[in-house]
């Protein structure tokens, strides 16, 4: 668990932080321009002291107004900055090499070397690589510090779709090969929604603009509770009460395996059996109930046994009535269910 309070000033803005991060999977952290994403990273890593409050990491103190502040060094973090700062008179070994000497660890794991796919790469200089390429480099050599949280920092920007959604799948595969909680920064709703199974966002707290605030984590788009019926080496079938879905995951899962499966708000539709919905959407028949009912904007939507409860104007927008009817959306992500 990650436990945050804080105020954070700067000439430009103040956060206010108050909240529990999980401590374990991918967080997603958003917000505009200048309210502070990048600010409360360095604070968490100790590259930067906050004004005031407190920093807990798994009930260990970092940093206490009080008096404790614990040195970057003493820190188990490591950080995938924007620009990467790779060592270019080292190759991709050597930068390796030299992240798990600074962080007295052993040497890459081979899982997070073959997540990466970096073996190719191994004796390449940082000037032969492409963007993907050095921005899997610099995940790895976070990674090889042994670190017990990862921070990454917009570390997708300046690439294009097709680029992130090359990279995308590796560092979901990283991750779940370290094994270790992460925080992930970007302006990028897709992006977030992709690799998080919660988000935090950073909102002004009043007219102010200047002044930001910290949600508490939530879903980080529609999800929907599944089981993993069978397998294949590029897709799932999965299955929501009696129905079934196909699914291409960035992670291999076993079979009978509970998982989530998400997806962004504004893909969802509703139609008839018949509706023409884009090739890439997956579909539900669905009972809805209480789509009418706005004053509390709540509607439920019943898969089976399960009860989804969603924003009313998000079902209002996608056309929803009260009855049987079919429920679209493209999944972008399927995660395990770690609810229990």
């Amino acid at each position: 668990m990650i436990d945050l309070n804080l105020i954070l000033r700067h000439p430009n803005f103040q956060l206010s932080a108050q909240v529990s991060l999980p401590g374990r999977g991918i967080t997603g952290l958003v917000g505009p321009s200048g309210s502070g994403k990048t600010s409360l990273l360095r604070s968490i890593a100790g590259l930067s002291t906050p004004e005031q409050g407190t920093i807990r990491f798994n009930e260990q103190t970092w940093f206490d107004d009080t008096g404790v502040n614990l040195s970057p060094q003493s820190r188990p973090v490591a950080v995938v900055f924007q620009d990467m700062r790779l060592f270019p008179h080292l190759t991709v070994e050597g930068n390796l090499t030299q992240a798990a000497t600074w962080g007295k660890a052993p040497p890459l794991t081979t899982d997070i070397i073959d997540a990466l796919e970096l073996a190719p790469l191994l004796h390449r200089y940082p000037q032969a690589l492409s963007g993907g390429e050095a921005r899997r480099v610099a995940l790895a050599r976070a990674l090889a510090q042994s670190p017990k949280l990862l921070l990454l920092d917009e570390p997708l920007a300046g690439l294009d779709t097709g680029q992130k959604d090359r990279i995308l799948p590796y560092i979901a595969r990283a991750l779940h090969a370290a094994n270790l909680p992460a925080i992930f920064v970007s302006h990028d709703a897709e992006e977030v929604a992709r690799l998080c199974p919660k988000t935090v966002t950073l909102a002004p707290e009043t007219s102010d603009t200047r002044s930001f605030t910290i949600s508490q984590p939530a879903a980080s788009g529609l999800q929907i509770p599944a089981r993993v019926q069978d397998t294949d080496a590029h897709s799932v079938t999965l299955a929501v009460g009696d129905q079934r879905i196909t699914a291409t995951p960035a992670l291999p899962f076993e079979q009978g395996a509970g998982v989530t499966l998400q997806a962004l708000p504004q893909t969802l539709m509703f139609g008839g059996e018949s509706f023409a919905s884009p090739l890439d959407y997956a579909s539900l028949k669905v009972s809805v109930r209480e789509a009418g009912v706005f004053a509390n904007e709540t509607v439920i939507f019943e898969t089976g046994s399960q009860e989804h409860v969603q924003i009313a104007e998000l079902a209002k927008q996608a056309g929803a009535r009260d009855g049987v009817g079919w429920l679209y959306f493209r999944v972008i992500a399927v995660f395990v269910d770690d609810s229990g």
